[in-house]
């Protein structure tokens, strides 16, 4: 260890052995990694503000003791993000009202941990891609009353689980034949819980998505060898489902004219708040169309901008989009 800040960071985050000026993330990355926490409704935080002076940015010792958001081009990007943060509707308590939940399973997560958490890292990453919000459910819990909920390749189901989630009264998109094929210490049942449920067996499984009344079935992502596409060892991967066949049978309270923006619905001082996200390094300024917003009016807010008051209803434009944006509906 080097003894100053930042030492016990990753070589390729953090290496001040190299004398390049780009060696650190810039002043736009401030505000995507403080608005991002925003738009899901956490506390703002900078991972990066602990990090040494880089030798580039250095003249003597002296400079080397202070820290990376000290500099001019940081500070001013941190106080023109503060200062939006400021003024948007968002505190002290924030409740998500995403229509769709991902199921997070303990005992999938102990036991069969890599399995379920790189479908929970696909699916999340598909519904942020997509401008989809939704609530992450713990199964430790009462089951929220949603429209929906995703079940990620669980395979690990206790009997008070099943009956759980034969309870919930939306719908159930059940990715993985396996579903429920071990018990909660991971004894083998002899087939899936699919098999009860919708006649579909862990040895039989159709190769396309299935429907049976509130019951959406999609099937695992298999790699020629038969393994789990996503199995590498020591490695979290995405999955490699066909995303355009599981992308219909997802909830969708609202559409978004563009990839690559993530929504939020959260409540908030009694309003209720839908948030967007650009992750683009360097976004460009552009026109968004939402489709099926209801109607009504809305304050609409947007970086450098004052509030404004707009109309929102089945098609509404949002121009001048670029990093973030924040709908406080009226009605």
């Amino acid at each position: 260890s080097k003894g100053v800040a930042g030492a016990w960071k990753r070589h390729d985050f953090d290496d001040t052995s190299r004398k390049k000026a780009n060696i650190m993330p810039d002043s736009c990355e401030v505000e995507r990694i403080m608005l991002e926490a925003m738009t899901c409704g956490g506390a703002t935080g900078a991972f990066w503000s602990i990090r040494e002076m880089p030798d580039c940015f250095c003249t003597s010792g002296q400079d080397k003791l202070k820290m990376y958001f000290e500099l001019p081009e940081m500070t001013a990007a941190l106080k023109e993000t503060l200062s939006y943060i400021e003024t948007l509707p968002i505190g002290p308590e924030v409740e998500n009202t995403a229509p769709v939940g991902v199921l997070y399973h303990r005992e999938s997560l102990q036991y069969d941990f890599q399995r379920h958490q790189e479908a929970i890292f696909g699916v999340e990453e598909m519904l942020a891609e997509n401008g989809i919000p939704y609530q992450v459910v713990f199964s430790e819990n009462e089951l929220p009353a949603l429209e929906q909920l995703i079940v990620p390749e669980v395979r690990l189901l206790s009997e008070q689980d099943i009956a759980k989630l034969r309870a919930f009264p939306g719908r159930l998109l059940i990715i993985g034949s396996e579903f429920g094929r071990y018990d909660e210490k991971r004894h083998s049942r002899l087939d899936s819980v699919l098999a009860e449920w919708m006649n579909i067996s862990c040895y039989t499984a159709p190769a396309l998505p299935q429907k049976c009344g509130r019951l959406d079935y999609f099937p695992s992502a298999e790699g020629s060898d038969g393994e789990f596409s996503g199995m590498m060892s020591g490695t979290l991967n995405r999955p490699r489902w066909d995303r355009a066949a599981l992308l219909p049978l997802v909830v969708r309270p609202f559409t978004i004219s563009r990839t690559g923006i993530a929504a939020t619905l959260l409540q908030s001082r009694g309003h209720n708040l839908l948030q967007l996200l650009s992750y683009a390094a360097n976004p460009a300024v552009q026109t968004l169309i939402l489709h099926g917003l209801p109607a009504g009016k809305a304050v609409l807010y947007l970086p450098g901008q004052a509030p404004r008051e707009v109309e929102t209803g089945a098609e509404f434009v949002l121009p001048d989009f670029r990093r973030h944006a924040l709908l406080q509906m009226q009605s």
